[in-house]
């Protein structure tokens, strides 16, 4: 689903939300709640689904 670097930097994304929403006081805000939770999901949804690349049998 996605690249390995794409998955660190989703999961930056949402620690640097969810720190400056709890910071600033927004997670009060539906809208930032929402954004940080779909994050979440797709990075939770990508370790669960992520393709192993075949190993060659001998």
């Amino acid at each position: 689903m996605f690249s390995d670097k794409t998955a660190l930097t989703l999961c930056a994304i949402t620690l640097l939300l969810f720190f400056s929403g709890g910071l600033l006081g927004y997670l009060s805000n539906p809208f930032l709640i929402g954004t940080i939770l779909l994050v979440f999901i797709a990075v939770i949804i990508n370790l669960i689904v992520v393709k192993k690349p075949s190993e060659p049998s001998e």
